[in-house]
């Protein structure tokens, strides 16, 4: 496989999952992918019935020992770049909801300078003021609220997660003769993660025996940073060898709030990998959900590949 026609493939061409259309498409073109390197690929719906998420299940997951997991839905289009937290949704959080509402305040900020400045020819023409100004308020907020929940989709999503989907590729493509190892594509974490909440429905008793690989932000560095529960330190700390003088390492032991919010917390034996800039213990990726967010860091992605496939044939 050419990774950089991959990169091309979903990182620009079906670069957006957000809605229902724009997820189908996808699912068939990578599900045709897996498909002819000879994996067994399975479509799964959520019981929703309006607004479902599917998984796209690659290999044997019953009787896989290793599951390398990486959700594929995309954010919504930011209009102002946020710093992106992966192994911390928590603070994460806080910093988008301020850019998600800075577009409603200068919205609001303008139709009451448009009134302010009509006020004379209102008066004039025998129009209430406060009255107008009240529904202008009520219409403004009620359309925007539509359209900044719904969307729009944002672009470009390289880091999030473009970068992790082909990533999975490369290494389905690299273990392909592994059959204890299979790959979940999920839905939905951008919301309520459905689709991790599928896999740990498939696997009601079984789940906690398998070792978990989560995949999450990885298209640039120069650090590499290993997400885990306090009793999984031992799987970290082993992938973190593996990139020990190849790259710059943080090894995160999440707290119980942190693990809430995140994949991690659906998965008991687990560890996430994210990469980015260190900056106070934490990674850092920029200009994701904007249009920014459209490259990676060819080489440095290629050795993160090649350690991921270095840790799952040990």
């Amino acid at each position: 496989m050419d990774i950089r026609d991959t990169l091309v493939r979903y990182g620009y061409l079906l670069s957006k999952r957000y809605n229902w259309k724009q997820k189908q498409l996808f699912t068939k073109h990578i599900g045709d992918e897996f498909q002819k390197m000879g994996y067994e690929v399975r479509g799964v719906l959520s019981d929703q019935k309006k607004n479902p998420a599917m998984n796209l299940v690659v290999g044997d997951l019953a009787k896989a020992k290793k599951i390398v997991i990486a959700h594929y839905d995309t954010p919504k289009r930011l209009f102002i770049s946020t710093k992106y937290y992966p192994l911390n949704e928590y603070k994460s959080f806080k910093a988008k909801e301020i850019a998600a509402n800075i577009p409603f305040l200068l919205i609001f900020m303008f139709g009451t300078a448009v009134i302010y400045l009509c006020r004379d020819f209102f008066r004039f023409t025998g129009f209430n003021v406060e009255t107008l100004l009240s529904c202008l308020i009520v219409l403004v907020f009620g359309l925007f609220s539509f359209l900044f929940s719904a969307g729009p989709a944002n672009p470009f999503n390289m880091q999030r997660n473009s970068a992790a989907v082909v990533a999975v590729i490369a290494l389905a493509e690299k273990l392909k003769k592994k059959k204890d190892i299979a790959f979940v594509l999920t839905d939905r974490e951008l919301n309520n993660h459905a689709g991790d909440h599928m896999v740990q429905q498939a696997l009601p008793t079984t789940l906690k025996d398998r070792t978990v690989l989560h995949l999450h932000c990885i298209g640039k560095g120069p650090a590499v940073g290993i997400g885990f529960e306090e009793a999984n330190l031992g799987l970290a700390t082993k992938l973190e060898s593996i990139f020990k003088g190849k790259h710059q390492t943080l090894l995160k032991s999440m707290s119980e709030k942190e693990i809430k919010l995140h994949s991690l917390g659906f998965y008991p034996k687990a560890i996430t990998v994210s990469s980015g800039e260190v900056v106070e213990d934490e990674i850092l990726v920029g200009d994701t959900s904007t249009r920014k967010d459209n490259s990676v860091d060819l080489e440095f992605f290629e050795s993160l590949i090649e350690g991921l496939e270095t840790y799952l044939k040990s």
